[in-house]
C-alpha cells in the first residue's frame, strides 16, 4: 500500500490548472516537493510500465528527493538501483538526474518519459537549452508531460522559461506565495522582512522573479555622514577587512565599530609593496585593537596573511570565489538597506558603491563587481570588514587575554609570553590550550 499526505487545498488547486508543460514559482514552505511527488506517485502506480524523470541542480538535492520518494513507494518498489532508478511491481520507473554534471545536456538521452519533474529549476544553469536539447525530446515519444518549479531567482532561465505561456498554449505558469500554504504561520512569514532584502522577501517569499541587473545598494547617500576617528572609542569594539591591490587597482583598509556599527577608518595604498603594506595594517590593527582582521587570500594574500600572523594579527582569510563574493555582497547590501549601519563620507567608496552593479550571464548565473573601467577595492575592503557581524558574534567583544597558568611556569617561547583568550585560543599559534 502507498500512503500519500493529503494535500492543502491550493495545491489541490494547482493540479486542477496544469498544463502540459506547467512553470510553478512557489515561495519557500508552499509545498512544492510534496506537489510533485504527489504526481509521481500517482501516476507510476496507476498506469502500469509508466516512466518519470525526476531532476534536481545537484546530487544533494536529488538525494533527498532519491530517499524520500523511496520511502513512499518502498511497499511496490520491485528493484532499486544504486545510480538512483526505482523499479515498481507494475513495470514502472522512476530515473532521477542530476543536472551538475559536466555533461549535462547528455542526461535523458536515448529516455522517453510520460512525466518530467524539474526539481529546483532556478538553480539549474542555462536551463533553457538543456530543456530545448536534452530533456524536451525525451517527452516526444509518449507525449510526456513536465512539471518545472522553483522559488525564483531572478529572471534567468526558470523565468524564461515560465514565460512560454504567453506565447504556446500547451504552457501554463502559475505562482504561488508562501502565504497560501494554510500550514505556514503568517506571523513567522511576515517575520522574516527583517531579515530579507525587500527583493529578497518578494523572490523568496512572495515569488516574484524580478530583474536584478543594474545598481546594488540603496541609501548610500544618506548613510555616508562620518568623519574618520582618530583612535578607539572606550567600551567599542572593532573588526577590520582588507582587499589586497593587484595591477592598476589599490589595496584598501576598512575598520569599523561593530558596537555602533559605523565605519571607523579607511586606509588605502598604491605603489606600496605588500611588506610595507603589512607592517602599516599591523599598526593600524593595533591602535583600533581590532579583534579579527578578514583579509582577502587570493592573489599575494597568503604571503601578507602570515606575515601579518607572525606579527601578531589575528587574521581570517577569505577565499574570494562567485558564491562568496555573493554572500559579501548580499550581507552588505542588507545592511545598507535596512540602514543598519553608517559609513564615512569618502568620495571614492561612495562613487563606488554607487556604480557597483549585478549581472546575470547568458547561462543564468549572478555576477557582481564594479563596470568595466572602473574599481571596486573600496566595496570589498567594506564587504570584508562587516561580514563578520553576522558570522562571527562571538568576535565582536573587545579580547582580553590572560597569562596561561601553564605556560606562565614554562616561560617565554620565541621571545612571547604565551597567552590565551576567554575562548581558550592562543592569539599567535591559533591553538586551544590547557589551564
Amino acid at each position: 500500500m502507498v500512503h500519500l499526505r493529503e494535500m492543502h487545498i491550493n495545491q489541490r488547486r494547482v493540479l486542477a490548472h496544469l498544463k502540459r508543460f506547467t512553470v510553478l514559482m512557489a515561495g519557500r514552505r508552499w509545498g512544492k516537493n510534496k506537489l510533485f511527488i504527489h504526481q509521481v506517485v500517482s501516476m507510476v502506480c496507476n498506469k502500469p510500465g509508466s516512466a518519470a524523470a525526476w531532476i534536481a541542480p545537484q546530487y544533494k538535492f536529488l538525494e533527498e528527493d532519491f530517499e524520500e520518494l523511496s520511502g513512499v513507494l518502498t511497499d511496490v518498489i520491485r528493484r532499486r538501483q544504486i545510480d538512483r532508478k526505482l523499479t515498481l511491481n507494475n513495470g514502472s520507473v522512476i530515473e532521477f538526474w542530476s543536472a551538475d554534471q559536466e555533461q549535462a545536456e547528455n542526461i535523458c538521452r536515448g529516455r522517453e518519459y510520460d512525466l518530467m519533474i524539474i526539481n529546483e529549476a532556478a538553480m539549474i544553469g542555462n536551463l533553457v537549452r538543456l530543456w530545448n536539447v536534452a530533456l524536451r525530446p525525451a517527452l516526444i515519444s509518449r507525449q510526456g508531460r513536465a512539471m518545472i518549479g522553483s522559488t525564483p531567482k531572478g529572471r534567468n532561465g526558470f523565468w524564461q522559461l515560465g514565460e512560454r505561456h504567453t506565447k504556446f498554449d500547451d504552457w501554463g505558469l502559475i505562482r504561488q506565495t508562501s502565504f497560501q500554504n494554510p500550514f505556514n504561520d503568517p506571523r513567522e512569514l511576515l517575520a522574516t522582512r527583517d531579515e530579507l532584502t525587500d527583493m529578497e522577501y518578494r523572490q523568496e517569499i512572495l515569488a516574484e522573479a524580478h530583474q536584478t541587473d543594474g545598481a546594488v545598494f540603496k541609501n548610500v547617500e544618506e548613510l555616508s555622514t562620518l568623519l574618520p576617528l582618530t583612535g578607539p572609542q572606550v567600551g567599542s569594539a572593532y573588526l577590520a577587512g582588507v582587499d589586497w591591490g593587484r595591477y592598476q587597482d589599490r589595496t584598501v583598509l576598512s575598520v569599523v565599530d561593530v558596537t555602533k556599527r559605523r565605519q571607523a577608518f579607511v586606509r588605502s595604498w598604491g605603489d606600496t609593496d605588500y611588506l610595507s603594506q603589512a607592517d602599516e595594517i599591523a599598526k593600524i590593527c593595533r591602535h583600533y585593537r581590532v579583534g579579527w582582521l578578514e583579509a582577502e587570500q587570493n592573489a599575494a594574500g597568503d604571503v601578507v596573511i602570515s606575515v601579518l600572523r607572525r606579527m601578531g594579527i589575528r587574521v581570517h582569510p577569505h577565499l574570494t570565489t562567485l558564491d562568496s563574493k555573493q554572500v559579501l555582497i548580499d550581507s552588505l547590501q542588507f545592511m545598507l538597506e535596512k540602514k543598519t549601519l553608517t559609513l564615512l563620507n569618502l568620495g571614492v567608496q561612495k562613487d563606488e558603491l554607487k556604480a557597483y552593479e549585478q549581472r546575470t550571464t547568458k547561462v543564468g548565473h549572478v555576477t557582481y563587481g564594479a563596470p568595466e573601467g572602473q574599481h571596486d577595492d573600496h566595496v570589498m575592503a567594506l564587504a570584508l570588514s562587516v561580514r563578520s557581524l553576522r558570522d562571527r558574534p562571538s568576535m565582536l567583544a573587545p579580547r582580553r587575554y590572560t597569562v596561561n597558568a601553564q605556560m606562565r611556569a614554562r616561560g617565554v617561547r620565541r621571545g612571547r609570553m604565551l597567552m590565551r583568550d576567554e575562548h581558550g585560543v592562543d592569539p599567535f599559534s591559533k591553538r586551544t590550550l590547557v589551564a
